[in-house]
């Protein structure tokens, strides 16, 4: 069927004529997959560059020459075979027989490359940039520098770890959570000269104080700060005063209580408290978020409806795996664990295999004994349910 030519003109095709590439939909992806990775931001060979218009087309001779296939050194590379040196992609599969038609048509029609074109390579380059992380903290004088030097020095001589956060930034790891009680309250005085790059600190299980703690007080870098397994109470985070950036701080198995939780509510940065295995109360931590919405306090609660919930899952597959018959339907000897049926949930065990293939053979005949046992079983779960009811709720409604 043959298109009036009036709906031909409006949408752009008259007859006989090929449709008009777009740039944006039908060439960039094909040279950001394809080509770019070779001829991009970070690499052109050959001196070839296929992420911009102003590489890609110059106003000089270039690989690409608008309305010239026979010019374009682009068209004869794409189009050669594999195996042929100078075959562009250099490395993968060739390009597919609709993207080099797409791509030679692109040219052929004036190898136009609008703005958008430009926008959208440039999108695409800042989807790829790995975020730099340098935690805000400026290049350190010489003399701070080698003060934190030696102090790294003095700790990873100890068996601390102490590792830089990344390449392009000054922050500082550390780690002393593997010394356990080795390490306490004067070893604080190195990690104090940390300082100005201090942004992690784990001091779980170690034998640092309520007294000791106050070491830390200026750490105006300091993210991220354990105390889980220690023996620091609502003194120790008194001492350590108000941590100007501190995010996340882990309590868990600490001695901090309710009075120690409220002094948190002023650390401006803080987001994320563990106090798992704590004495802080679920009345506290609700009071401080409601005041603080962007804080969230975790007491674990979930880890031990998790575990519950496991636990039931454990008991109720050793039930379904457990025989609900003491004796052999067919004989009346002890069943083996080794010959049994399911039906329904209701495992039934035989002693051997002729007894239970005599009861395949002819199920409907032990029909009575199987009715028995699912009201056995029925009751017992009835039972197991009503025990772990709490007193006093049985049969109540809200």
């Amino acid at each position: 069927m043959r298109l009036p030519a009036c709906l031909l003109l409006l949408v752009g095709v008259l007859p006989g004529q090929e449709p008009t590439i777009d740039f944006v939909r039908d060439v960039a992806p094909v040279l950001q997959e394809r080509c770019v990775s070779c001829h991009g931001a970070d690499k052109q060979k050959g001196d070839l560059r296929l992420d911009g218009r102003a590489h890609a087309l110059p106003e000089e001779s270039g690989s690409i020459v608008a309305g010239d296939l026979e010019a374009s050194e682009f068209v004869r590379r794409i189009e050669l075979p594999d195996g042929d040196d100078e075959r562009m992609p250099e490395e993968g599969p060739s390009l597919t027989a609709e993207q080099i038609a797409a791509l030679k048509k692109w040219i052929q029609q004036g190898a136009n490359w609008p703005a958008e074109g430009d926008a959208w390579f440039a999108a695409e380059r800042k989807k790829r940039e790995i975020p730099k992380i340098d935690f805000g903290i400026a290049p350190l004088d010489s003399s701070t520098q080698a003060r934190i030097d030696a102090a790294v020095a003095a700790l990873r001589l100890k068996g601390v770890l102490c590792l830089p956060v990344a390449s392009d930034t000054p922050a500082l790891d550390v780690n002393a959570s593997l010394l356990g009680a080795a390490f306490g309250d004067s070893d604080l005085e190195q990690v104090a000269q940390l300082g100005p790059a201090l942004v992690w600190l784990n001091l779980a299980r170690t034998s640092v104080t309520d007294e000791g703690i106050a070491r830390l007080q200026s750490m105006p870098e300091l993210r991220r700060l354990s105390l889980a397994n220690t023996a620091i109470g609502d003194r120790g985070i008194a001492a350590l005063g108000v941590p100007s950036k501190l995010e996340s701080l882990n309590l868990y198995g600490s001695k901090v209580t309710d009075r120690g939780l409220v002094q948190l509510e002023v650390w401006p940065a803080l987001v994320k408290v563990f106090a798992f295995s704590t004495a802080v109360t679920e009345a506290a931590a609700n009071a401080i978020v409601a005041r603080k919405p962007s804080m969230a306090v975790d007491r674990g609660e979930y880890a031990a409806q998790r575990m519950a919930a496991a636990e039931r899952e454990v008991a109720e597959r050793r039930r379904r795996e457990t025989p609900a018959n003491d004796t052999c339907f067919v004989n009346g000897e002890k069943p083996s664990v080794e010959h049994f049926v399911d039906l329904d949930n209701l495992r039934i065990a035989f002693c051997c295999g002729k007894c239970k293939k005599k009861y395949e053979d002819d199920p409907a005949a032990y029909a009575a004994k199987v009715e028995a046992l699912r009201q056995k079983r029925a009751a017992e779960e009835a039972s197991r349910q009503q025990a772990e009811v709490p007193a006093g709720k049985s049969g109540q409604l809200p």
